[in-house]
């Protein structure tokens, strides 16, 4: 019953608290802008649904949350914002990882905007990011779904031991 009242009421909060006082840096600005330009083949993509869809995901790291996203976006006619790819634009310029969720929420109103839809690579396991984008997202009228991903613990140990990590600048773990 509290988490329900929770996630009612927490959204309207983050709307009026946390929304209108939130402004990007000039590099995280900067950041956003190189994500954005990135992004304009996928953009360009129409949504195969009649309303709107965002989709984020809670799940470990290993669960397949990125392979998922890949396929529903590609299921629906929508765009995947990873959140490792904003951490590496943030990085570039200089700026904190503190912009991530600022950033990938306002590409996705972006991307809604342009008639898209949206999936998020990235967990959503923390509360107050759920709630801070059902606010923006209920907001524009688009729906909102959480999608949990599930993995044995062997499937994600041998996905994170095979995993492939390349030494380079766009690679987040390089």
């Amino acid at each position: 019953m509290f988490s329900r009242l929770t996630e009612a009421i927490l959204p309207l909060i983050m709307r009026v608290m946390l929304h209108k006082n939130e402004k990007l840096s000039a590099r995280a600005s900067k950041a956003q802008q190189v994500f954005i330009d990135r992004l304009q083949a996928d953009i360009a993509v129409k949504r195969r649904t009649k309303k709107a869809v965002v989709v984020g995901f809670l799940g470990l790291v290993g669960s397949g949350k990125s392979s998922v996203a890949q396929e529903l976006a590609r299921q629906i006619g929508g765009v995947v914002i990873e959140g490792d790819a904003i951490r590496v634009q943030l990085r570039k310029v200089g700026e904190k990882y503190f912009y991530v969720r600022q950033i990938a929420e306002n590409v996705a109103l972006e991307i809604l905007k342009r008639g898209g839809n949206v999936i998020f690579d990235a967990d959503f396991d923390d509360t107050n990011k759920r709630a801070s984008l059902k606010a923006k997202i209920t907001k524009v009228g688009a729906r909102l779904l959480f999608i949990r991903t599930y993995a044995d613990p062997e499937v994600i140990l041998g996905r994170m031991l095979s995993a492939s990590y390349r030494n380079s600048p766009d690679d987040f773990f390089g």
